[in-house]
């Protein structure tokens, strides 16, 4: 049941959006098996933070070797 209606909203939300970001190639790979028009408006951004971010940090120096970064907002999803 999910397969058969996830497909269709899926292929329109593809066709009406002006920039598509996925975390992998993989993920890319199937969206532009289902909508070959979409592949140049697809951008890949990896689940990762960037090491660049860490030479450019100007606080306080970081004793551990975590980081958290948190990408949210209030609306309930």
């Amino acid at each position: 049941y999910y397969p058969f209606i996830a497909k269709p909203m899926i292929q329109s939300a593809l066709k009406r959006a002006r920039q598509v970001i996925t975390v992998s190639e993989a993920v890319k790979k199937d969206l532009v098996t289902l909508v070959p028009q979409s592949k140049e408006r697809i951008s890949v951004i990896p689940n990762a933070v960037s090491a660049e971010l860490f030479e450019s940090f100007e606080g306080p120096p970081l004793d551990d070797k975590y980081f958290v970064a948190v990408f949210s907002n209030d609306k309930p999803h």
